[in-house]
């Protein structure tokens, strides 16, 4: 059980990461050309089909950075290798290691799209809770696009589940105590 929950929780480090990084894109002028909606304005049953928060710019850097998560990973586990073996994760060449960092990062990233557009769908509001899947969204996203290079057992994505959820209702907390979101969920 505990290497499986370490597992879950390294090997979905970039893609947690990752559904992070458009928060701080946005704060990056040199991005600004990249600021545009991914669903390019476009209506579904005259509603937004993803909505103004979901762009480009988000998209590509959560992509970089969950491949650059991942390199540096795959570089600690040259510093630690005893690390590295109680994982058991195979190794890979720098170009996987980018590959399977990049796919979990923009994994992540779609699944975040995809639940925005059934929340935008059934007229949830931008920004609104819809639980439990804004909390599942980037791991199942990420799980999906890596799962054509690599399987990890049952139990690491049931982990990965449990803890990234509960992980997420605890960073969403912290972020209204300091005033940083304008709901505790």
């Amino acid at each position: 059980m505990l290497h499986d929950i370490v597992v879950a929780l390294w090997f979905f480090l970039p893609a947690g990461l990752a559904n992070m990084a458009p928060i701080f894109a946005a704060h990056t002028p040199l991005l600004s050309r990249l600021d545009a909606p991914m669903d390019g304005g476009k209506k579904l049953r005259g509603v937004r089909m993803l909505g103004e928060n979901k762009t480009w710019r988000g998209l590509i850097a959560g992509t970089i950075t969950g491949a650059l998560v991942a390199f540096i990973q795959a570089t600690a586990f040259g510093v630690w290798p005893e690390f590295a073996d109680y994982i058991g994760l195979p190794t890979m060449t720098t170009g996987t290691t980018l590959l399977v960092g990049a796919l979990l990062g923009f994994g992540a990233l779609m699944g975040d799209a995809v639940e925005s557009f059934f929340k935008r769908q059934l007229r949830i509001a931008p920004g609104k809770s819809w639980v439990p899947f804004d909390q599942t969204d980037f791991i199942i996203g990420a799980t999906l696009c890596t799962l054509p290079l690599m399987q990890l057992s049952l139990g690491v994505y049931i982990w990965a589940l449990i803890l990234l959820c509960l992980l997420h209702f605890f960073s969403s907390f912290v972020g209204w105590k300091i005033g940083m979101k304008k709901s505790p969920i």
